[in-house]
């Protein structure tokens, strides 16, 4: 079928070559950009067989392609290069209704400039290998491209290696990532980022390479896509970082050492004197101040009788080159004398005359005079360093005894109850009892001796010792801060040296009134009871001896100005203070005492919110206590039912189950919360109580409660925990508990939250 007028108009001006071939490859029609690249006429073409036109082409890839064009149906693509031409062409070849349609379009300059591109690529690539300086870009925040150089680098080889962003990014540290992150977000597009990055290489080296980038483009949350070189600077930076450093060690060993210089100039006689030196002798080194001491040398500024001794030493150096050093005492401007070390050197030029004498001078007043004050203080710390090692040894051992005290008092306990009244084993087994409670006072003893004739020991309420002080502290405390009160009524008396505790009460309210001098604020003082854990008291200040158990506390809080981690850290330190000079041994005051009474410090702060010290007082050891036996007595408080007793300590387990047995009670035990439901779920109604524990392995006592309550929403529950009530019921809130129980625990104490989570007295009548 002939082609259209229009479809001709359309073909005939393309800037392609367009060939129309019939199914036995006759020439139908021919564009004149076909004729102009073949420098025929169309009539020389027209009806023609291709191949004969062009007997080269003939069983060439045009052949073959056309000839797959008819024979499937479908359009082929190829290119070749025409050297007859010296041209490049990408050849498409479509189906028509009775032939071939051929399209030919000259690539030769897309060709050209490809291979120019890898010329100039390669040069690139030489360039930045001999440069020692790669390239990338990042086209998505989630690929890169390197150059080769980039490539080595990183120690990769650029051959066989590839990497990605997140590769990248575990070769370099992780703070470098993120200041790299940070800048690339607040930097503009168009602009540069310069920064270097630490990275560790495969093979385990370490490089720094300096990197800088242009932002190319962004979209919201940071860059899309910037350019960028990298360069070794390892060797540099190590260089650049050891000048630094010594730099650095000269000027602060200077400052640090007070120490002034002088040069003096033999040929000229000129006395070139430091900043510091003229310091050191009384005078700002000013215009004016040099004017007054004048270039020539002096001697004026040295002690009448120390002025000999000077200008000999001068001499000696002049005729014999040694180094000479001598301790001298200087005259200020203001009369004052100071302890000086004078050292000098004698320098000869290049032909060896001497030509000028270097040195130094050292003012040593300072250390002179505190020489004595020094081995006083280092007297009194080595004291205090032998009464510490000898509280963590006391400590130490009275924990490990009571370890096994507790074993022994308990199963002694125990024992005692399973006994018939006049069994001949009570008297033994009492016996061992007394034997292990004077084992238990003798660690008390050894506990006491650290701090033999340190303090007066009184037994003290500390609400009322503390509500005596009251005027006294409305006195002490800044203008700016008010006074609040919160102290609990009926605490349990505590052993303490009266005036000491007043000491470390005093100490807090003061530091907590500096806290508030730059702005009106509340100084606020409670006390109360608390059971503490073994988990509570690490986190207390260290070096505390404090055992786990009942304690009074005493809580100083102001909401002034707070304390970053770093000064949390430091301020039980001696002589450490943010205040001024002369302050800074109150809260090392503190915790020594503090450790004496064998109590600790919990300190909360944070910048802007403030600062919580809570003293913890262990109960009075002089107040009476109800012996082994007297829990035991047959009018005791019995009930009955079964109470499922979960907690992840077998000891806790045992103890409990075995005290609540003695009350008539029938218990289940398990291990955990997951062992817990399994046993509830078989008796979901069986249970009169679920004794719960609060930490536990593979499901807490929070989620224990929730599983339980799907299985049985009105079970009843008393949670126990080492974590003080308020935190946990707040923790529980609308949990509907029955109770809660604090460890460690008393037999009364868990009998009494027994009795009332389960609507009774201790006399087993029903409230």
């Amino acid at each position: 079928m002939p082609l259209a007028p229009d479809q001709v108009a359309l073909l005939e001006w393309s800037p392609n070559s367009i060939l129309v071939l019939d199914r036995e490859f006759r020439v139908r029609y021919v564009n004149h950009a076909a004729l102009a690249y073949g420098q025929v006429e169309r009539d020389a073409l027209i009806g023609r067989n291709v191949w004969e036109c062009y007997p080269t082409l003939r069983g060439s890839i045009f052949h073959r392609a056309y000839e797959n064009v008819l024979e499937t149906g479908t359009t082929s693509r190829f290119e070749r290069y025409d050297g007859e031409y010296d041209h490049w062409q990408s050849v498409y070849a479509f189906p028509a209704d009775d032939g071939v349609v051929a399209v030919l379009e000259d690539i030769s300059e897309r060709r050209r400039a490809e291979r120019a591109l890898r010329e100039s690529e390669a040069a690139l690539a030489r360039a930045q290998e001999v440069a020692g300086i790669g390239s990338f870009s990042v086209a998505r925040p989630s690929e890169i491209q390197l150059s080769a150089q980039a490539y080595r680098l990183l120690g990769l080889d650029p051959t066989v290696d590839t990497v990605d962003i997140q590769s990248v990014r575990a070769m370099v540290t992780s703070t470098d990532s993120e200041r790299w992150g940070a800048l690339s977000e607040r930097t503009p597009v168009g602009e540069d980022i310069a920064m270097d990055f630490t990275v560790t290489r495969r093979d385990g080296t370490t490089v720094i390479l300096h990197v800088l980038a242009r932002i190319l483009n962004q979209i919201a949350g940071g860059p899309v896509k910037l350019f960028g070189t990298a360069q070794d600077v390892t060797e540099q930076r190590h260089t650049m970082e050891k000048l630094r450093r010594s730099e650095e060690t000269l000027r602060l060993a200077q400052e640090a050492a007070n120490i002034g210089s002088f040069d003096f100039d033999l040929r000229t006689e000129v006395m070139t004197r430091s900043d510091q030196l003229l310091r050191l002798i009384g005078i700002e080194p000013t215009a004016e101040g040099r004017a007054l001491v004048g270039a020539p040398l002096r001697f004026d500024f040295v002690h009448p009788d120390d002025r000999a001794a000077a200008q000999a030493a001068w001499n000696t150096m002049l005729s014999t080159g040694e180094r000479q050093t001598i301790r001298l005492r200087a005259l200020r401007v203001d009369g004052t004398e100071r302890n000086m070390i004078w050292s000098a050197v004698l320098v000869h030029d290049q032909h060896g005359t001497p030509a000028r004498i270097v040195g130094t001078q050292v003012d040593i007043t300072d250390q002179v005079r505190s020489d004595e004050e020094r081995a006083r203080v280092e007297s009194q710390l080595q004291q205090a360093q032998k009464l510490e090692s000898l509280g963590v040894l006391a400590g130490g051992i009275a924990h490990d005894f009571n370890n096994l005290l507790v074993g022994i008092l308990g199963n002694a306990s125990l024992a005692l109850l399973d006994l018939e009244p006049g069994a001949e084993a009570r008297q033994s087994i009492a016996e061992i009892e007394q034997a292990a409670q004077r084992a238990a006072e003798l660690t008390r003893q050894l506990l006491a001796y650290a701090g033999k004739g340190r303090y007066v020991v009184e037994t003290a309420d500390a609400s009322a010792v503390i509500a005596e002080m009251t005027s006294l502290m409305r006195t002490a405390i800044s203008r700016n801060a008010s006074l609040q009160m919160d102290l609990a009524t009926s605490l349990a008396s505590i052993d303490v040296d009266v005036n000491q505790f007043r000491q470390v009460v005093m100490n807090l309210v003061t530091n907590a009134s500096d806290a508030l001098v730059t702005k009106p604020g509340l100084i606020s003082i409670r006390t109360g009871r608390q059971e503490v854990t073994r988990e509570y008291l690490t986190a207390c200040a260290p070096g505390s001896s404090a055992q786990p158990g009942t304690f009074t506390y005493v809580e100083v809080h102001d909401n002034g100005t707070g304390m970053d981690e770093a000064t949390r850290h430091r301020i039980f330190e001696p002589f450490f203070s943010t205040k001024f000079t002369g302050r800074g041994l109150g809260l090392a005051a503190t915790i020594g005492i503090m450790r004496s009474h064998h109590g600790a410090i919990r300190v909360y702060s944070e910048v802007g919110s403030g600062t919580s010290i809570k003293l913890l007082f262990p109960s009075s050891t002089q107040s009476g206590s109800a012996g082994p036996n007297s829990g035991a007595s047959g009018e005791e408080w019995r009930s009955g039912g079964q109470i499922l007793v979960v907690d992840d300590e077998d000891s806790v387990r045992a103890v409990a189950s075995a005290l609540l047995r003695r009350r008539g009670f029938r218990t289940q035990e398990a291990s955990d919360g997951v062992k817990a439901l399994d046993i509830f779920r078989l008796q979901p109604n069986a249970f009169d109580l679920v004794l719960l524990d609060l930490t536990m392995p593979n499901m807490n006592g929070e989620e224990t409660l929730r599983a339980l309550r799907e299985v049985n929403p009105s079970v009843n529950v008393l949670l126990m925990s080492g974590y003080n009530e308020q935190d946990v019921t707040r923790l529980f809130a609308g949990r509907n508990l029955s109770g809660f129980l604090q460890k460690p625990f008393r037999a009364e104490e868990l009998y009494a939250s027994v009795a009332r989570s389960m609507g009774e007295n201790t006399t087993g009548r029903q409230r």
